[in-house]
């Protein structure tokens, strides 16, 4: 899968991504390696990251890593995306043979960026294996899975600042088999 342009004095970058949610859906955390090659034929590295603490799923944050890596780019680049989501380069797939993403599909806010991050590039994609030794995806799957870890964190302690000590909070509680009723709701301390 590529876009093709005449223009190969373009600098080349390896974007490899990787998205996690924590439970999926769930807070998530996304990150994109980027290794922009030097014209001495050495590599500079750049590692983005971000995080959502919304209940947001897998496939999202892995389209978020694609948008949040093209996102990085300064200028036109030759792009290959090495990217382990067979479910992104699909959808990636159609986006290149022309179709628009519409914000109102599901990750849509991601694949509209995703479209737009994509358009003064030239793109080719790359599968890789996920979990199978890869060193790159290993790191962004690190990265993503912190990031996710720091989003449920952030989730976590905005939860707490929502209750008081004056306000209990209320959870079921299966009392026995036989009694009547055998729930009820008891505040927890």
């Amino acid at each position: 899968m590529s876009v093709t342009t005449n223009n190969q004095d373009l600098p080349e970058v390896t974007i490899t991504t990787d998205g996690a949610a924590r439970g999926n859906p769930g807070p998530g955390g996304w990150a994109a390696l980027l290794e922009f090659k030097q014209p001495d034929g050495t590599t500079r590295e750049k590692l983005v990251t971000g995080e959502d603490p919304r209940k947001v799923t897998n496939n999202a944050m892995e389209t978020m890593a694609v948008a949040g890596g093209l996102m990085a780019l300064k200028k036109p680049c030759r792009v290959v995306l090495r990217i382990d989501s067979q479910y992104v380069l699909g959808t990636l797939d159609h986006i290149l043979k022309g179709w628009t993403p519409s914000a109102t599909m599901q990750n849509g806010e991601q694949w509209v960026q995703v479209a737009e991050g994509i358009t003064s590039h030239t793109i080719t994609t790359e599968w890789v294996r996920g979990h199978a030794g890869d060193a790159r995806n290993e790191r962004v799957d690190e990265a993503a899975t912190a990031a996710a870890n720091r989003a449920y964190e952030h989730a976590e302690a905005d939860r707490r600042t929502h209750y008081t000590d004056t306000e209990p909070v209320w959870t079921i509680a299966r009392c026995s088999p036989g009694a009547k009723p055998a729930v009820t709701w008891l505040p927890v301390a």
